[in-house]
């Protein structure tokens, strides 16, 4: 990504606790970490970010998700570990603010951020949806497969794959209606069984 080199460090699903985390950050050199956030995990993540920034003050800390996207304000307000936010879908968004910073260049030019400047919070526009969802391939290659079970079937894998972006709540105040504008963002059906078979001989999944 941005010409970076990318690490997934699933925390939760090796069920690692915050020795456990700063463990892992301390034996990183990580020049930026990353984490997302709805609003039941909001406190767990900027805990997360402040451990990385206790570990390596220099390190640059990036938040995304539900919650930050919609209380981007009281975040950035309420702890210094936070650098940056990214509002709304990410995938995009993120690659830019990393080849944004790697090149020293004006952030106002990324849509869908917010962070502080110069004492206030300033917010970027807002980021148009991505038109494909096909167009946003899963880092299949960087998972630790070992960890991902069924946990009813023995010697299962466990693959979850991403097939549209849409939702069917209703709700004046849903949050992620409000991301995706009520869109309904279909995959290729060819593209998800070629994802499934391709998963199935390269990783062995064999549960989806």
């Amino acid at each position: 990504m941005a010409g970076l080199e990318a690490e997934i460090y699933d925390a939760m699903t090796k069920d690692h606790g915050y020795h456990e985390i700063e463990k892992h950050f301390r034996l990183s050199d990580a020049s930026y970490i990353a984490t997302t956030a709805i609003t039941s995990s909001i406190n767990d993540a900027v805990k997360t970010l402040e451990l990385a920034k206790r570990v390596n003050p220099q390190v640059v800390t990036i938040l995304g998700g539900v919650h930050p996207t919609f209380c981007y304000e009281e975040v950035l307000n309420s702890t210094p570990a936070v650098d940056y936010i990214v509002c709304g879908e990410g995938e995009v968004t993120i690659k830019e603010l990393l080849q944004a910073l790697e090149n020293g260049s004006i952030l106002d030019d990324v849509p869908g951020l917010a962070f502080r400047w110069n004492g206030d919070i300033v917010k970027t526009s807002k980021r148009l949806l991505t038109g494909s969802v096909d167009d946003l391939p899963a880092a299949w290659d960087l998972l630790d497969w070992q960890d991902y079970k069924y946990f009813v079937i023995p010697n299962s894998r466990l693959g979850a794959i991403n097939t549209c972006r849409v939702c069917d709540l209703d709700g004046i105040s849903y949050s992620r209606q409000s991301i995706r504008e009520n869109t309904r963002r279909f995959r290729d059906p060819h593209k998800v069984v070629s994802e499934i078979v391709y998963l199935y001989e390269t990783y062995g999944v064999n549960v989806f």
